[in-house]
């Protein structure tokens, strides 16, 4: 069995952050809004991992805003996996519609990190 980090296809920069949001999910063809709190643990160009009080449905598409370098990003992301930590839960979102910008940036801020731990 792969190792966490070896399952991971991006890079990734540890970015704690707390956010709050609802999000949709649809059960016997009803959509029901939820409201959700939760932390960012890390960000990469793809998605993120968050970390919230009760599990995210698999599937589910929330749409929050991000503060990435001072500067705000509607993102809108797709939960992947939802797993438990210890009393909380961890999830992965990939990103489904956000503003390349961001995306750009993050991939400029890890390559920069990556040049400067090989120098170093």
């Amino acid at each position: 069995m792969k190792h966490q980090n070896e399952l991971r296809r991006a890079p990734r920069l540890t970015q704690t952050d707390h956010y709050s949001t609802r999000y949709t999910v649809v059960k016997n063809n009803v959509m029901i809004e939820k409201f959700v709190n939760f932390e960012m643990l890390d960000l990469s160009f793809q998605g993120m991992g968050v970390l919230t009080n009760e599990p995210l449905p698999v599937g589910a598409l929330i749409n929050f805003d991000i503060n990435f370098d001072g500067v705000r990003y509607n993102v809108t992301a797709r939960v992947e996996w939802t797993k438990r930590s210890e009393d909380k839960y961890r999830s992965g979102l990939i990103f489904e519609a956000v503003d390349l910008e961001l995306i750009e940036r993050v991939k400029a801020y890890l390559a920069e990190f990556a040049d400067r731990r090989y120098h170093n």
